[in-house]
Order: C-alpha cells, then structure tokens, then sequence
C-alpha cells in the first residue's frame, strides 16, 4: 500500500511588522493517488469517522443513505491512510 505524500509548508511572519510572531501552516497536500472514489467522498468519510467517532459499520450505512456504496473495510483503509 503506497503511503500518502504529506507536505507542510509553513510562512514565517515577521513579527516586527506587527503580525503574528509564529509560525503559520500553509499548505496540506494529500496524495489521492489509486483512489477508486472523489477525494471529497474520502475526505468527508474520514472527516465524519474522526469528529463523531461512528463505527465503520454505521459509517457504512450513512454513506449508503447519501448514495454512496462502499464497504466498512475500504473506510477503514482510507482512516489508516488518509486521516492526520
């Protein structure tokens, strides 16, 4: 299984200038390399599994009521894979 490409960028914000003196994640680039769905299908699986803590089972059939079929171990795979 190849692994998802993660690149972080970040800006340094001159805190002379009166702006924030820290620094500021720019960019998360996801690799959806091999996907056999929309990555806003995979994005909104994995989203929905990490903020309400559903079962992949139930997961399943949320997904299959918004006319999505796909299988609780594809879920599954996507979390592991995709999830930060």
């Amino acid at each position: 299984m190849r692994q998802a490409a993660v690149e972080l960028n970040f800006i340094d914000i001159d805190h002379r200038s009166g702006t924030y003196p820290w620094r500021v994640e720019r960019d998360l680039v996801i690799d959806f390399l091999g996907a056999h769905y929309l990555k806003s299908v995979i994005r909104r699986a994995v989203l929905f599994h990490l903020r309400y803590a559903v079962s992949y089972h139930d997961l399943e059939e949320i997904m299959a009521k918004r006319g999505v079929m796909v299988d609780h171990f594809a879920l599954n795979c996507w979390v592991v894979k995709f999830a930060p």
